[in-house]
């Protein structure tokens, strides 16, 4: 059995390929910022997120060229504040007045709404018997004007036919005619 001769220089260049290849695989925060800059520029149709990650490339080399530590945007923290008891019964009562007064609310609409229906019925109703007296008082009118003609007289005239003059400054109904007396 022969024993293998193992070069030295044949691993380090193996452990520099491993190493090269685990940095290739790893991406660079860089690398993603630009990725993502791309990817948007392209759904964007725009090369505003370009210039954006440029700037933002070049406002980071001049802080640490200048010996700064790198700028790195934070959002700030949400302060959580606990309501005291005394906030939450005020909320609660303005919750429960504003409710009641929704419900009065809506029940001044409903009772405007009820109000205007019975109105509408009403007027509808007293239409109706208008039409109706309308009506009759026009065959009533029909029948006089009727018994006028058989009789020979027109009261619709300023001069009845039977020669009796009507008198203008008073009035006179269609059934009275002044005595022909006169």
């Amino acid at each position: 059995m022969q024993k293998e001769y193992k070069d030295p220089n044949k691993e380090k260049i193996e452990e520099e390929e491993t190493a090269n290849a685990t940095l290739q695989e790893e991406k660079h925060p860089e690398e993603e910022d630009l990725t993502r800059a791309v990817q948007e520029s392209e759904k964007q149709q725009s090369i505003l997120p370009l210039v954006k990650q440029e700037l933002n490339y070049k406002i980071r080399f001049k802080r640490l060229s200048e010996g700064k530590e790198e700028f790195v945007h934070e959002e700030p923290k949400q302060h959580h504040y606990e309501l005291t008891e005394y906030e939450k019964q005020k909320i609660e009562e303005r919750r429960r007045q504003n409710r009641q007064s929704a419900q009065r609310s809506r029940k001044r609409s409903e009772d405007y709404e009820q109000t205007l229906k019975q109105r509408i019925n009403n007027l509808s109703k007293e239409n109706i018997e208008l039409s109706k007296e309308r009506d009759q008082l026009r065959k009533a009118k029909e029948k006089l004007l009727l018994e006028f003609r058989k009789v020979g007289c027109f009261p619709s005239a300023r001069v009845c036919s039977c020669g009796v003059r009507l008198d203008t400054s008073k009035e006179v109904s269609a059934t009275e005619t002044r005595p022909s007396s006169e």
